[in-house]
């Protein structure tokens, strides 16, 4: 029987399904149900929206709070809708809204510059609230229903939630305050690349308990990509966002940087591309992903990121040896062709730019002497800038203002200490080990074994271009980092039975 002639309820927990017998709605029932669920989600998504846009646009600060008021409303009602909008927020961190100190009584203070929020902070900070207020308000509705026992409202959930890579990640990142030298810096990245992260990754984790989330959460990222392309392609085209380098005019989209776009679509297309590789979609559907793909690989192109190439390049390698021999060898002689292409058309000195390579291993060579000198500590979050002119070497001196190491494991090293190569290493163990889990568990499901090698595709993308850039200690990337590791806990859960098919609902 094809898996979409059922359907889980949209409120049922993976606690629940584990148990009971009737969770399932065959038929009529179960793609009434489906068609129901639906038209709430994009109910609570465009009145969240519209509230969000109430708050950001509004020039008199009462206005703007009574916008946000009704935000926390909505989300709290919808925390779905919250989750999905903090996604999509979060590549806008470059535009906050600013609030004049004077206002609110801060210059009497000292207080000159303005007080500035980014929409992604505000919708994350106010979803979580909401959702915390949801869980307390469950928890005492739960004392009369005490089989509801598997949900944020109790101790054993928090436990569960904090005893994890995520928690470890909150307290070593916490205690690196201590011996960090610039604590200003120090505190903002703790703030808007640790601390809002990870409670947005707390959310995801309730919300993957339930199917319907999961899936519109997983569309979720691949429309993020979507909009991400449309904006990158119409400001190439326009000459728009775009930075000249090395001969070639490079796609940036809403940022300072083409690399930055290059990794937001490294994420997404992986994602794509795995869900049209293995989900049982519908022609109408699977035909539109497709163009969606190639839109979103000629607008990673257009970056002319190196980094994103090759880390798309291994993870599609990686969906297409899940996929079968075959598909590998298509994708062989594809690569082939697009090798080709590229040596034709792309001049010569942005494709094999020695004077880039070498200026990464001088890098790497100042960072690891840099972790010499600091080795269990590192240097703390955001401090990599002012510490790197004391190791720079003489031969790097075309580029002296650099943020990061442009390699995962010694900027993990470096801002967390060794400990944060804990972290590292315990987060991947976990992902594999709960991917690995949810491939033996929904073997029966294409949907959900869709799902989650879309999911493993884009941690792929995630690893590669880590070896050679800034991968994880960016806002948005930390985001949709949680974003992935929680959905894939989340699956890991699942029990075995077939799931309904994502495509006939919400974000077709």
């Amino acid at each position: 029987m094809r898996p979409w002639r059922y359907d889980v309820r949209g409120d049922e927990t993976v606690g629940n399904a584990a148990g009971s017998g009737n969770d399932l709605l065959p038929g009529k029932a179960g793609a009434q149900q489906r068609r129901v669920g639906a038209a709430a989600d994009t109910l609570g998504l465009l009145a969240g929206a519209l509230a969000l846009a109430w708050w950001y646009l509004a020039s008199d600060l009462w206005l703007s709070l009574a916008g946000g008021l009704v935000f926390g409303v909505v989300v709290a009602r919808w925390p779905q809708a919250g989750a999905v909008l903090a996604l999509w927020t979060a590549p806008w961190f470059r535009f906050p809204k600013e609030v004049d100190p004077s206002v609110l009584g801060l210059a009497a203070w000292g207080r000159a510059s303005p007080l500035a929020i980014s929409p992604g902070e505000f919708t994350i900070l106010v979803t979580f609230a909401a959702w915390l207020l949801r869980a307390w308000w469950e928890g005492r509705r739960s004392r009369s229903a005490p089989q509801a026992s598997d949900g944020p409202h109790t101790l054993a959930w928090w436990r569960e939630a904090l005893l994890s890579p995520l928690g470890l990640l909150l307290l070593v990142a916490t205690l690196s305050l201590a011996w960090s030298e610039f604590l200003r810096f120090s505190l903002r990245e703790y703030r808007t690349v640790v601390v809002e992260p990870a409670l947005f990754a707390l959310v995801v984790r309730d919300l993957a308990r339930r199917r319907r989330a999961w899936w519109v959460l997983l569309w979720s990222l691949v429309a993020l990509g979507g909009s991400a392309t449309a904006l990158a392609l119409l400001r190439y085209v326009t000459g728009a966002e775009t930075v000249i380098a090395e001969g070639v005019q490079r796609a940036a989209a809403i940022y300072d940087s083409p690399n930055h776009l290059g990794l937001l679509l490294g994420r997404t297309l992986p994602v794509a591309v795995g869900l049209a590789l293995f989900a049982p979609l519908r022609p109408r559907t699977w035909t539109a992903l497709v163009i969606g793909i190639m839109l979103m690989a000629a607008a990673l192109t257009l970056t002319y990121s190196r980094g994103a190439w090759l880390a798309l390049g291994a993870s599609l390698a990686f969906l297409a040896a899940m996929q079968g021999r075959r598909t590998l060898a298509a994708l062989a002689l594809t690569g082939a062709v697009a090798a080709l292409a590229a040596l034709a058309l792309v001049p010569l000195e942005r494709l094999a730019s020695a004077a880039t390579s070498s200026q990464r291993m001088y890098l790497w060579q100042a960072t690891v002497q840099m972790l010499r000198d600091h080795p269990l500590t590192g240097v703390g979050l955001d401090n990599f800038l002012y510490h790197y002119p004391r190791y720079m070497l003489p031969e790097a001196w075309r580029e002296p203002d650099l943020s990061h190491p442009h390699n995962l494991i010694l900027d993990f090293w470096v801002r967390l200490g060794i400990l944060g190569l804990a972290v590292l290493g315990w987060v991947q163990a976990r992902f594999w080990w709960h991917a690995r889990t949810a491939l033996r568990r929904q073997s029966a499901d294409p949907w959900a074994r869709a799902g989650a090698v879309a999911l493993m595709g884009g941690m792929v993308d995630f690893l590669t271009h880590g070896l050679v850039d800034n991968s994880f200690f960016l806002v948005d990337m930390a985001v949709i980092f949680w974003l992935m590791a929680m959905l894939m806990d989340g699956l890991a859960r699942w029990d075995g039975r077939a799931s309904s098919p994502p495509d006939r609902g919400r974000l077709q």
